[in-house]
């Protein structure tokens, strides 16, 4: 059987989460999902690359711009 999650380890999570912090700018790194959509030229289709990015401040222009 699965192991139930008690209130105290999700509240350990998100803190342990919300915790991480940028080397070079010291600021909050927050997880986004990135989903960009790629054409394949063989097949005339559309794919989805799908991947979770660290976004501060610093690098924040790279991914919402």
């Amino acid at each position: 059987m699965a192991k139930d999650k008690t209130f105290g380890a999700k509240v350990a999570k998100s803190q342990a989460i919300a915790s991480k912090v940028c080397p070079v700018c010291k600021d909050a790194v927050t997880t986004v999902h990135l989903v960009n959509s790629v054409k394949n030229e063989a097949t005339g289709a559309y794919r989805f690359n799908e991947k979770y990015v660290g976004v501060c401040k610093c690098n924040e222009k790279e991914f919402y711009s």
